[in-house]
């Protein structure tokens, strides 16, 4: 546990793992690290474990509502998932849940779009806490790409705290505020991540609350901002 307090605000922890601790659930280590370094000791979370654990009896989209406390469930029998993405106010959440395969007998795309709905999924619940484990694990790099433009995204609107266990560090690394490490005393450790200074240029035009405005309004009306800007 770290000596000082984190400030509440948003940021991206990236926790890497050893190659023993990869198969095992990484929700405990997660919640942990909220408890010892935040005030509040009872939170509201999302967590997506590395495979994307959903119901088996229901249909993805149907796991994907059953998560939603956003709008009450009657009201999913007159709306169309798109329209309620919509809502999020977030391009690039509805354009990784359109690369869900609702069909398609190979292993590989059942693999990969049960893994995009579980991560679509995890944004449907409100609450300042995002947990993932291995979030990469059977997605493309261009799905990557995407869901890791969906957190920003996320975190820009929402101010919430985004916490990621994973072994592939060459990922979330530079995605990420800070690294988190656990010595064998069970201490946390925060290193903040220095940004290589052209993102940090690239990036500066969200520190100008007028110039965030305008981006989000691009968002709202599901355009690319990184291609407009």
């Amino acid at each position: 546990m770290t000596d000082v307090k984190i400030v509440n605000k948003p940021q991206i922890y990236f926790f890497p793992l050893e190659e023993k601790n990869i198969p095992f659930c990484q929700l405990k280590l997660l919640t942990n690290f909220i408890k010892f370094n935040y005030k509040n000791s009872v939170f509201k979370f999302s967590y997506i474990d590395s495979e994307g654990s959903l119901l088996g009896d229901l249909t993805l989209k149907e796991n994907i509502k059953l998560s939603s406390d956003h709008t009450d469930i009657d009201d999913f029998t007159c709306l169309e998932m798109e329209q309620i993405l919509e809502n999020f106010e977030n391009y690039y959440l509805t354009q990784l849940y359109k690369k869900i395969e609702t069909a398609g007998d190979s292993s590989v795309v059942k693999k990969e779009s049960i893994k995009i709905a579980s991560l679509v999924k995890s944004f449907f619940r409100s609450g300042p806490y995002y947990l993932y484990h291995s979030p990469e694990k059977y997605l493309s790099i261009d799905n990557l790409n995407l869901f890791k433009k969906a957190l920003e995204i996320q975190l820009l609107t929402t101010e919430c705290t985004i916490l990621i266990a994973s072994d592939k560090k060459e990922y979330w690394q530079n995605f990420a505020t800070h690294m988190v490490k656990r010595s064998h005393n069970k201490k946390f450790q925060v290193l903040p991540i220095i940004k290589d200074a052209k993102k940090l240029i690239k990036d500066k035009p969200f520190q100008d609350k007028e110039k965030f405005e305008i981006t989000n309004q691009l968002i709202m009306k599901n355009l690319d901002y990184k291609k407009v800007s």
